[in-house]
C-alpha cells in the first residue's frame, strides 16, 4: 500500500483533482449548445486528462511523486511541486481553449439520429465529390507511390523513415485513411443494409492499415468515426457518455498494448513468444507506457529548470515551419526540434520527444500567463472551421460538414497535445486545402454543367 500523502500535498492534489473535474465538466457544458455532447471541448478535456492529468494522478495515488521518470533518451527525478504546475496549465488550458472557442462563435451539430440522413441534390454532389476525391487518391498511391507502400510495410523503422522522408505519399495516404472514415460514417448513416456493410469494410481496411504502415493514426481515425456514429445512435446522454469513457480505457489500456505487442514482434517469430507478452499485457496498464510519457518528460524536465520565458518568440520562430524546407533549406530548428537535438545523441530531423502546449506556454509566456498559448489555439482553431464550414454551406450538407470536422478536425486535436500550435495549424491545412479543393472543384463542375445546360434548352 503506498504510503499516505503529507497533509499539504494531500490537500493541493485533491484541490486540483476537484478543480480538473470541475472545470472539464463546465468545459463540455460550455459547448453542449453549439455541438452537444461530443463536442470538441469533450475531445479536447479526454486529451487532457491524458496528457495533463493522467500522469500525475497516477505517481500520487501510487506514492511514487519522488521516483524518477524515465524515458528512452533521458529521464527525470521531478518534485511534486512540478506536476502540479503541469495539472494547474492544463486546467488553465482547457478553460481558456472553451472560452475562446465559444468566442468565435463556431457551431456544428450532429444530424436527427431518429431519421436516414437526408438526401438532396446538395448532399448527393457533396458525397460525389468526397468518392471522386478517395478513388483518385487510392489510384494516385497505386500508380505513383507503390513502393512507399512497400517499404512502409518492412518495419517501423523503414516505415518511420521512408514517411519523413516522403511527405507527398505519407499525406495522401493519411487523407485516404480519414476519407475511408468520413465515408463509412455518412454511408452507415443511410441505415441500410448494403451501405452499412461497405461503412464495416471502410473501418476494417483502415485497422488493416494500421498494421500494414507499422502506424497506429489508421486506427486512431476509425475509431474516431465509430465514434461520432456511436454518439449519433445511442440517445441516452448518460449512457452515451458513460460508454464512451470506458471505450476510451478500453482503447488506452487493452487495444493499444496489443497493438503495440503485435507489431513489436514479427508474424514469423514463434506463437508462444507472442502469446506470453498478451499473457502479461497487464504490465502495460499504466499511463506512463502510454503516448502522455513523452510530452510528460520533456514537461518536467523543462518546468524543473524554470528558465525565463522567450515572451512569445519561440512561438514566432515556429512559424518558419510553414515555409518548405525545398525553399529555405537552412530554416532554424524551432524549441521541439531544438530540445530533441540538445537531448538525443544520435538525433536527426523527424525524430521528437513530444513538446507538448503546456511546456510551449509555458516556455513562451511562464507559468502565470501560459493560458495564452490556448487563447490562441482556440480562437485561430475555430475561425479557421467556421471559415471552412461556411464556404461550403451553399451544398446544404451540414451534416457531411459535421462528419468532416468530428473525424478530421478531433484526429488534429488529438495531435494537438503532442505538438507546438505552428505544427497543429500546418497540419489542419494540409488536410484543409485538399478537402476544400475537391469540393470547390466539384461546386464548379455543377455550375458548368447547369450553364451548359441552360444554353442547350435556350437554343
Amino acid at each position: 500500500m503506498p504510503p499516505f500523502f503529507l497533509p499539504v500535498d494531500a490537500i493541493v492534489f485533491w484541490s486540483l483533482t476537484l478543480a480538473a473535474l470541475s472545470v472539464c465538466v463546465g468545459a463540455v457544458c460550455v459547448r453542449y449548445r453549439d455541438e452537444g455532447l461530443y463536442s470538441s471541448a469533450f475531445v479536447f478535456c479526454l486529451g487532457a486528462f491524458v496528457y495533463f492529468f493522467s500522469v500525475p494522478l497516477e505517481r500520487f495515488v501510487r506514492g511514487q511523486v519522488e521516483d524518477v521518470l524515465h524515458g528512452e533518451y533521458f529521464q527525470v527525478a521531478a518534485p511534486g511541486f512540478v506536476y502540479f504546475k503541469i495539472a494547474a496549465i492544463g486546467i488553465a488550458g482547457v478553460i481558456a481553449f472553451a472560452l475562446s472557442l465559444w468566442a468565435t462563435g463556431f457551431k456544428t451539430h450532429m444530424p436527427d439520429s431518429r431519421a436516414p440522413l437526408t438526401q438532396t441534390g446538395g448532399t448527393r454532389l457533396f458525397e460525389l465529390a468526397l468518392m471522386l476525391f478517395w478513388a483518385g487518391l487510392v489510384a494516385i498511391m497505386l500508380i505513383f507511390f507503390y513502393d512507399f507502400i512497400r517499404h512502409v510495410s518492412l518495419s517501423y523503422e523503414a516505415s518511420y523513415s521512408t514517411q519523413y522522408n516522403s511527405p507527398l505519399p505519407t499525406l495522401i495516404m493519411q487523407i485516404i485513411c480519414l476519407l475511408n472514415s468520413i465515408l463509412a460514417v455518412i454511408l452507415a448513416m443511410r441505415r441500410k443494409i448494403l451501405p452499412i456493410i461497405i461503412a464495416g469494410l471502410l473501418f476494417l481496411v483502415n485497422f488493416y492499415l494500421a498494421f500494414l504502415l507499422k502506424e497506429k493514426s489508421p486506427g486512431v481515425i476509425a475509431l474516431l468515426g465509430m465514434g461520432y456514429l456511436y454518439f449519433y445512435w445511442v440517445r441516452f446522454k448518460s449512457v452515451a457518455l458513460m460508454g464512451a469513457l470506458a471505450g476510451v480505457i478500453l482503447a488506452l489500456f487493452v487495444l493499444k498494448p496489443l497493438y503495440n505487442i503485435l507489431n513489436e514482434h514479427n508474424p514469423t517469430e514463434e506463437h508462444q513468444t507472442v502469446m506470453s507478452h498478451l499473457l502479461h499485457i497487464n504490465s502495460r496498464f499504466t499511463f506512463t507506457n502510454l503516448d502522455s510519457s513523452g510530452p510528460m518528460l520533456v514537461s518536467a524536465h523543462i518546468l524543473k529548470e524554470d528558465a525565463a520565458p522567450s515572451y512569445g518568440r519561440d512561438l514566432l520562430q515556429s512559424m518558419s515551419i510553414f515555409v518548405p524546407r525545398f525553399i529555405w533549406s537552412d530554416r532554424p530548428l524551432d524549441a521541439s526540434e531544438a530540445f530533441a537535438k540538445k537531448m538525443i545523441p544520435t538525433w536527426e530531423p523527424g525524430i521528437g520527444l513530444g513538446y507538448s502546449p503546456v511546456i510551449e506556454g509555458f516556455v513562451n509566456f511562464g507559468f502565470w500567463f501560459s493560458w495564452v498559448e490556448f487563447v490562441l489555439f482556440g480562437l485561430v482553431w475555430g475561425y479557421m472551421w467556421r471559415g471552412f464550414m461556411r464556404l461550403f454551406s451553399g451544398y446544404g450538407a451540414p451534416a457531411h460538414l459535421d462528419v468532416i470536422y468530428r473525424i478530421a478536425g478531433y484526429y488534429v486535436l488529438i495531435l494537438f497535445f503532442r505538438g507546438m500550435l505552428a505544427g497543429v495549424m500546418k497540419q489542419t491545412l494540409m488536410y484543409m486545402i485538399p478537402f476544400a479543393v475537391a469540393l470547390a472543384g466539384m461546386q464548379f463542375l455543377a455550375w458548368l454543367w447547369q450553364r451548359f445546360h441552360h444554353r442547350q434548352m435556350v437554343a
